[in-house]
């Protein structure tokens, strides 16, 4: 937690990408479990089957009006996969690691600080209209900081 607002080392991409950009993917099914109690879903792994047309992986399905369904998390064990607008790959935070002699900080750009729609990353945040908001697990808006800091 940083104040009110829970830090977590996944995020949910938006409904109908393919999969994780490379090297973001989550490995196991168990892991899979662990991102949804992380980001907050609510939701069983009612799927688990190796098939192509879905995002690979670990995924949620459901949509941006109605959120995530209780049975909706799916791990996709197939080679390869495409998108579908009812599905959304779950996927390892992007961050940037600076090491130095005595503290390691992580830092998350937070999404408030895109001031346009062109510019705010759409595999975690969303354009609201007027602002960049971070979303949620169930389709709606938050607006948290993202900045974690760890000491070594």
């Amino acid at each position: 937690w940083s104040g009110s607002a829970c830090e977590t080392d996944y995020v949910q991409l938006a409904y109908g990408v393919s999969g994780c950009p490379p090297g973001r993917g989550i490995t196991t099914k168990a892991q899979c479990e662990r991102a949804f109690a992380a980001l907050g879903l609510h939701i069983t792994l009612g799927w688990e089957e190796p098939i192509d047309y879905i995002p690979v992986g670990c995924s949620v399905q459901g949509s941006v009006s109605s959120g995530v369904k209780s049975d909706g998390g799916h791990w996709n064990t197939a080679p390869s996969g495409t998108g579908r607008d009812n599905q959304a790959p779950i996927c390892m935070q992007t961050t940037t690691t600076t090491t130095t002699a005595e503290v390691t900080t992580t830092t998350t750009q937070a999404c408030s600080s895109f001031a346009d729609e062109a510019s705010c990353p759409t595999d975690r945040c969303v354009w609201s209209g007027s602002a960049c908001k971070v979303r949620d697990g169930g389709g709606g808006l938050k607006s948290i900081k993202e900045v974690k800091i760890e000491a070594p």
